[in-house]
């Protein structure tokens, strides 16, 4: 605040000593005390936390929604649940980039999350007020209809220099994805064994000795094994690999375990592919029931775990499973038919037609990078532009050479003042050119704005 010249740096040490005892931190002390406004505190915020600000005055919380997470995970963590989208919930967070705390609402809520950054007296406010009677929808003394879109507070100053200019260049030298699929990835190094029972096996997991172990054991059954340790690739071997079986650490870097089983499950072309999940975290036989209820995970084993016990699971898995080999390199038959003809009134700007097509795609197909894209594209159309940043954020995920996405989300993280998140997009978009020209141009770009 004292950078963007809004405070002095005195004010800023009487901000500072004011709120020492209270519990609250410093831009809830500084609108507590009326030194700035609450929009100007939540726009500093999203510029802070790299995440668009949300004015939780303005919000209204259905009962189905506040129920998802309890009162406990609630206070703790500083969170509030707000709407669901599709398979996504909105939160409001005090620490939106702690992947702890998501991935914990993730598992309770088995949904997706989408965190925005809010004030922490407000989180505060809302959390005592709405889970005081939450059987009833809580509004927020400034709430709107309950179907207004959400009151996103952006940061506090966009850096857009020549962005247009910058997006008709590269618009036109970027490959139609609406037109040419995006080619499946080809698969990653792993550890492949012999063939011998002609099993597929695809073994996730982060710890080196653990994922040796397991990969020794399950070649030995005959198994050809193939090795992940990170979970952004783990959604591109899915499509690849085909596997029979898929060993699934529950942490891991990037994507979280359960959220790599919840897509397997949800989709039509692998839901019957054996998921045997393992984690040392997650322990106690009721937690693996709930693991199995709520991910549809088909085995659960603590670490450390016996080989024989490894052995025997795996072996059951094998046998009763059916085999996804047969799956199509790009999307099935359902999911083409959805995505088609969301394109289609995509192109005729029925937008939310498009947006129902391509959910029911999404669907059958969780795991396609086009269908991610295609939804981000036409949300953003649909002026939903921080929806629209989420869908193309999981593009990037399933594929990150996805040039037209990390483009995208470069032009709108700039455009809406997240100077750090649209650098990194840039930077990843350079990886992912599609020739030389456009690559000099993003360079030169870069220097600009660096």
């Amino acid at each position: 605040m004292v950078a963007h010249g809004l405070i002095d740096a005195a004010t800023a040490d009487v901000i500072e000593s004011s709120r020492a005892g209270s519990g609250l931190n410093f831009l809830s002390a500084a609108v507590r005390g009326a030194v700035v406004d609450e929009q100007t505190a939540l726009s500093a915020l999203a510029t802070h936390a790299g995440v668009p600000g949300l004015d939780l005055t303005r919000v209204t919380i259905p009962p189905q929604v506040l129920q998802r997470i309890p009162l406990s995970v609630a206070q703790r963590e500083g969170i509030v649940p707000i709407r669901i989208e599709g398979p996504s919930l909105v939160v409001a967070m005090t620490k939106p980039n702690d992947q702890r705390v998501r991935d914990e609402v993730s598992f309770v809520t088995g949904l997706s999350v989408i965190a925005y950054v809010a004030l922490q007296m407000r989180i505060q406010e809302v959390v005592i007020a709405a889970y005081r009677n939450p059987s009833v929808a809580y509004k927020g003394p400034l709430a709107g209809s309950p179907n207004e879109p959400l009151p996103i507070v952006t940061p506090l100053a966009a850096d857009a220099a020549a962005i247009v200019e910058v997006d008709d260049v590269l618009e036109a030298e970027a490959s139609d994805i609406i037109e040419t699929a995006t080619p499946a990835p080809a698969p990653l190094p792993g550890a492949p064994g012999k063939v011998a029972s002609g099993k597929r096996i695809l073994v996730v997991e982060d710890d080196p000795d653990i994922q040796r172990l397991l990969v020794d054991t399950l070649r030995a059954l005959g198994g050809d094994v193939t090795a992940s340790a990170r979970g952004v690739e783990a959604l591109q071997l899915i499509k690849t690999v085909k596997p029979d079986l898929v060993v699934l650490d529950a942490m891991l870097p990037e994507v979280h375990g359960f959220e790599i089983c919840r897509k397997i499950k949800e989709s039509k072309r692998f839901a019957s592919t054996p998921v045997l999940m393992i984690s040392a975290i997650y322990r106690g036989w009721r937690i693996a029931e709930d693991i199995k209820a709520t991910y549809k995970a088909d085995a659960f084993l603590e670490k450390p775990f016996r080989i024989s016990e490894l052995r025997r699971v795996a072996e059951e898995l094998l046998a009763t499973g059916r085999s996804a080999a047969t799956a199509g390199d790009d999307l099935g038959t359902e999911a083409l038919a959805h995505y088609t003809a969301g394109v289609e009134a995509y192109q005729a700007k029925n937008y939310r037609a498009a947006i129902d097509e391509l959910r029911a795609a999404e669907a059958a197909e969780p795991f396609s990078a086009k269908i991610q894209f295609m939804l981000g594209r036409t949300l953003e159309q649909d002026q939903k532009v921080f929806q629209a940043v989420y869908h193309y954020e999981r593009a990037v995920e399933l594929d990150p050479k996805l040039f037209a996405a990390t483009k995208n989300l470069a032009l709108l993280y700039q455009a809406r003042g997240f100077r750090n998140k649209a650098v990194e997009m840039w930077e990843r978009s350079l990886a992912a050119a599609p020739n030389p020209q456009v690559r000099e141009q993003i360079k030169q770009y870069l220097v600009s704005i660096l």
